[in-house]
C-alpha cells in the first residue's frame, strides 16, 4: 500500500485525469475522489469491499479510504476527479466510504439526479478541452453543482467518533510533510529538520512516516528522485552525470547503483533501450513503471496539461476527437424537478 501525495493547481481544486489500467495498486489519499467509466468494466475495491463499475457508470471514494482497481475483460478507460477535500469544508462531515452512481436506480428521480451528476463531469471534460477564457471558473461551477446534487441526495453522515477525528490529524501532518518532501526532494533533507517542524522526535517521525507510506522516508524520496531521473533520461538531452546532480544525487556512482537496482538496468542503458524502440510498448511500460508506484499496466493523462504518460512514453498528447466521442453521449443538459 502507497500514498500518493496530490499536488493542485493553484486555481483549481481539482485535478483531472484519463487513466486507461488493468491493475493500479492498492493506494490512498487526501483526495476525494469521483469515476467516471468510459469505457470496459473496472473491478474497485475500497476498504476492503469491491464493486464492479461499468461502462457510464460513477463511484466516489471518500478522503483517506485505501483503493485499488483492476480492469475487467479487456480493455477500459475512465475519468478520475481527485478534488481537494478543503473544497468541502463548511459543507458537510463526511461521505460514506464510497457510493457508487448507476443508472440501474428505482425511481425516475434519482435517474434524473444521476444524469445531471454525470453531465457535469462530462461538460468538466470538454471545458479541459476548449480551455476557453475563465475557464477555471466554469470548471469550479460545474463541480460545484456536481458536488451539491451529490451531498443532497445521496447519504452522507457526521463523524464524532474520536479515532476518526485523530486519523484526520494523522493526514494533515502526513499532507503537510510530503508536501514540503515532494517539493524539495531534490535538495538535501534532513530527517531532524523535518521532524523538529512538526515537534516530534527522530524515532517518532521515522515510525509515522514508515507507518503511513509504507516505507522510510529516505525510500520514498530515492524512489521520487528515480522516477524524475528516468524522466529527464527519457525526456531530455541532457547528460547522465548532469542528471544526477539535478536530481539530487550526491555523485555519479550512487545513482547508477540505484538506479540499477530498482529499474534492473544502469541509467544510459535505460535511454538506449527507449530510443531504439526494440521493445514492445507492454515490455516498455513494464521497465518505465516496475519501481513507480505498482502502476504496472496504468496509462495516465493530465487534462490540466494536455499530456500523459503513456506506455513508458511521457509527453504523450491527449487524443481530445476520441474523448470527446466517448463523453458526449453523458451531456444532457436539462433542468432538474426535484
Amino acid at each position: 500500500m502507497w500514498y500518493e501525495n496530490i499536488q493542485y493547481n493553484k486555481s483549481m481544486p481539482v485535478k483531472v485525469l484519463l487513466v486507461g489500467t488493468e491493475h493500479s495498486g492498492e493506494h490512498w489519499h487526501s483526495a476525494i475522489e469521483i469515476i467516471l467509466v468510459l469505457k470496459g468494466v473496472i473491478n474497485i475495491t475500497v476498504e476492503g469491499e469491491s464493486q464492479l463499475i461499468g461502462t457510464g457508470e460513477m463511484l466516489l471514494i471518500n478522503s483517506n479510504c485505501c483503493h485499488c482497481s483492476d480492469g475487467v475483460n479487456g480493455e477500459n478507460l475512465h475519468i478520475v476527479f481527485q478534488i481537494n477535500p478543503d473544497f468541502f469544508i463548511g459543507y458537510y462531515e463526511d461521505f460514506s466510504h464510497y457510493i457508487r452512481f448507476s443508472p440501474d436506480v428505482q425511481t425516475e428521480a434519482n435517474k434524473n439526479v444521476y444524469e445531471a451528476i454525470r453531465s457535469c463531469a462530462a461538460r468538466i471534460v470538454l471545458e479541459y478541452k476548449d480551455k476557453k477564457d475563465a475557464y477555471e471558473i466554469a470548471v469550479i461551477g460545474l463541480l460545484n453543482e456536481m458536488l451539491a446534487l451529490i451531498i443532497r441526495y445521496y447519504p452522507h453522515y457526521v463523524r464524532y467518533d474520536h479515532r476518526n477525528l485523530l486519523k484526520d490529524e494523522n493526514m494533515r501532518r502526513l499532507d503537510r510533510i510530503m508536501s514540503y518532501v515532494d517539493k524539495n526532494f531534490t535538495k538535501e533533507l534532513k530527517i531532524t529538520e523535518l521532524a523538529s517542524k512538526e515537534h516530534l522526535s527522530v524515532t517518532y517521525f521515522s515510525h509515522f512516516i514508515k507507518n503511513y507510506i509504507g516505507m522510510s522516508l529516505r525510500e520514498y524520496i530515492i524512489t521520487k528522485r528515480i522516477d524524475r531521473a528516468k524522466y529527464l533520461i527519457l525526456s531530455s538531452n541532457k547528460s547522465i552525470s548532469q542528471i544526477s546532480g539535478e536530481c539530487g544525487f550526491s555523485d555519479y556512482q550512487s545513482f547508477s547503483k540505484l538506479f540499477k537496482k530498482r529499474v534492473e538496468c544502469v541509467p544510459s542503458d535505460y535511454r538506449e533501450i527507449y530510443m531504439s524502440g526494440n521493445l514492445g510498448s507492454e515490455e516498455l511500460s513494464n521497465v518505465t513503471y516496475k519501481y513507480s508506484w505498482d502502476l504496472a499496466g496504468h496509462t495516465l493523462q493530465d487534462l490540466n496539461t494536455n499530456l500523459g504518460y503513456v506506455f513508458g512514453r511521457w509527453d504523450v498528447p491527449i487524443d481530445w476527437d476520441v474523448l470527446t466521442a466517448e463523453v458526449e453521449p453523458y451531456l444532457v443538459i436539462k433542468p432538474l424537478n426535484l
